[in-house]
């Protein structure tokens, strides 16, 4: 649903806001689409985010949001926050990750349970500075953190308390008569002159605010109980639902890292636990078992002993996709796949190659072949040298990637992170632009 656009109110101008290239990006990409959108806070940081960007959306635009902030490199995380809070992930060149938290309305409480019903009617009054971005009148801008400051669940403290305050000091000199307030004069509570009044004086503390944070809590129960309980207890399933490992296409990943001994495999898995934004585990999945108790004793029947290995690819690659399910990032230390490399189509080969699902990405760690067995010498030049020539030939498909692994660990780490999230956004948005091209 488009919102009708109405003639942009007078405001006195709160000065020109340059944000950050690529969260102008995703402003510019949400404008191609054809979306309402406005900042909701935090106007003069923006040119260097520390926290969320906090975006207001229309409602009923979910698919379309995700695809636009797609195509300039934002990817959606797979678990929703409050209400309808979704968080987009870009990643800088540094390692630096740039969120933009989104909302479709305005809601507030520890679940979002109170509607303002709102949204629609602050964003035809949006306004702009120049070329800056879209933004709230003041008063709206003031009301609506006001109103998260007071509800929202963070703990109560002197320095929120004087938050409130200079947000009440915004609205004291000139009472707006906008959507938030005519809301809060409806809901039957303590009225907006009230509440401004009660927090623009110096001396409100924690105290007052918590009080007029009850206040306006129960005032809002007792005009919607049964919607905001219902929109409370949607918040509580849609999270825990988030966190069961179900089938899905936009949960997580599955990635494996091939390369030969020396390409540093399990230390770039240790770095990505580090850089990735979600949940990362890492399991052994080479065809061949990594550690003594894998293997069977000396006098276990051949058979047995690959019954065994069976098993333990298979345990161990439901727990992987498991993983990917509930969210998170499964990194896989070898793959079956490998088997090829080592020539011949035998059946315990194909069974060993074909027992663990295939992953969403391969990432190949390649390296000159004088790196490779400086680091690990056990193998001569040659072999090596063959090694690696299999290992590019694995990473020639559209769901493989090679990576540089001869650079210092961190920028291998960096350019194996961008290459997952790259794997992330194409899996997620069917059709959109190359989420590689518009980071660049």
């Amino acid at each position: 649903m488009r919102v009708a656009e109405a003639p942009s109110p007078v405001v006195e101008p709160i000065g020109r806001r340059q944000p950050h290239p690529r969260i102008a990006a995703a402003f510019d990409a949400l404008d191609r689409a054809g979306l309402a959108w406005a900042v909701l806070r935090g106007l003069d940081e923006l040119a260097d985010p520390r926290g969320d960007v906090d975006v207001l959306v229309q409602t009923g635009a979910r698919r379309e949001v995700r695809d636009a902030l797609a195509t300039a490199g934002f990817q959606e995380l797979p678990r929703p926050g409050r209400g309808s809070h979704r968080f987009f992930l870009g990643l800088e060149a540094s390692g630096r990750w740039l969120k933009i938290d989104v909302v479709d309305d305005l809601a507030f409480g520890r679940w979002a349970e109170l509607d303002s019903g709102t949204a629609t009617a602050c964003l035809r009054r949006r306004t702009r500075d120049d070329a800056g971005p879209w933004h709230l009148t003041d008063p709206d801008a003031a009301w609506a953190e006001l109103l998260h400051v007071l509800l929202d669940p963070a703990p109560r403290t002197t320095e929120r308390a004087q938050r409130a305050t200079a947000l009440a000091a915004r609205l004291a000199p000139s009472p707006d008569g906008g959507p938030i307030d005519a809301w809060l004069e409806a809901l039957g509570g303590p009225s907006p002159a009230s509440i401004v009044r009660a927090l623009s004086d110096g001396r409100a503390g924690v105290a007052q605010a918590r009080a007029l944070a009850r206040a306006i809590r129960r005032a809002g129960l007792r005009r919607a109980p049964a919607w905001s309980l219902a929109r409370a207890l949607g918040t509580i399933a849609r999270r825990r639902w988030s966190r069961l490992p179900l089938p899905s296409g936009r949960r997580g990943l599955v990635v494996a890292l091939l390369g030969p001994d020396g390409a540093g495999k399990s230390s770039v898995a240790a770095r990505l636990g580090v850089l990735a934004p979600v949940p990362v585990r890492s399991f052994y999945l080479g065809a061949y078992p990594n550690d003594a108790t894998s293997r069977g004793g000396a006098g276990t029947l051949p058979g047995i002993r690959f019954a065994r290995r069976l098993g333990r690819l298979t345990g161990r690659g439901v727990a992987a996709r498991a993983h990917a399910w509930s969210g998170g990032l499964a990194v896989l230390d070898r793959h079956p796949i490998e088997t090829r490399l080592h020539g011949g189509r035998g059946l315990r080969r194909r069974l060993l190659a074909g027992v663990v699902p295939r992953p969403d990405l391969f990432i190949v760690l390649d390296a000159p072949a004088t790196v490779v067995r400086a680091r690990k010498p056990e193998w001569p030049l040659e072999v090596v040298e063959r090694q690696l020539a299999g290992y590019r030939a694995l990473a020639t498909g559209p769901d493989a990637r090679r990576v540089d692994a001869s650079a210092p660990l961190d920028e291998v780490a960096l350019a194996t992170i961008a290459a997952i999230w790259n794997a992330w956004g194409r899996r997620d948005v069917a059709g959109a632009a190359d989420p590689r091209e518009a980071a660049r």
